[in-house]
């Protein structure tokens, strides 16, 4: 695939809403639950959801839980927007050792596994899912809510790895 950036030409405006609210880095819980008029209200279009550790989405090999995180799309959901799913965790079945300079999984297949069926699971409940996202601040690790921390050189070969 070629990326190619181009400057001089204009293709819209910003769409500033894609980005004013995003969910993580407290808890599992959905963070407005009991607020859910009041961000309808704002009319968001997309609401980031933080995918964390919390979750929980691959607690032992080839067992899969997305009911956690199915509360906090559903609620995002409910609001009148999508999510944007910014990946963000790194189950203790792949990445043993916690250390945000360790970024790639001990088993490829098994992280392309799980990240299959996370889209194919959200594909099939229908939830107008367009945008994923790998990791949040890759060049802060820790320090910046992301347990990466990507060197330029370490950041493409995890998208080799994906779900198509």
């Amino acid at each position: 695939m070629r990326v190619q950036v181009s400057f001089a030409e204009k293709l819209g405006p910003l769409g500033i809403d894609r980005f004013a609210l995003g969910q993580g880095g407290l808890s599992e819980e959905p963070m407005w639950d009991d607020r859910m008029a009041e961000v309808r209200a704002l009319q968001p279009g997309i609401i980031r959801l933080f995918i964390q550790e919390y979750f929980d989405l691959l607690p032992e090999r080839g067992r899969y839980h997305f009911e956690t995180l199915d509360r906090s799309v559903d609620t995002i959901l409910r609001t009148g927007a999508k999510p944007l799913m910014c990946l963000c965790f790194k189950p203790r079945v792949l990445f043993p050792q916690v250390n945000q300079d360790i970024v790639e999984p001990n088993d490829y297949a098994a992280w392309e596994e799980l990240i299959d069926r996370l889209v194919r699971h959200y594909r099939e409940r229908n939830a107008g899912i367009r945008y994923w996202e790998v990791a949040n601040e890759p060049d802060i690790g820790e320090d910046g809510g992301c347990p990466f921390r990507f060197k330029p050189e370490s950041y493409s070969p995890l998208f080799k790895h994906r779900s198509d």
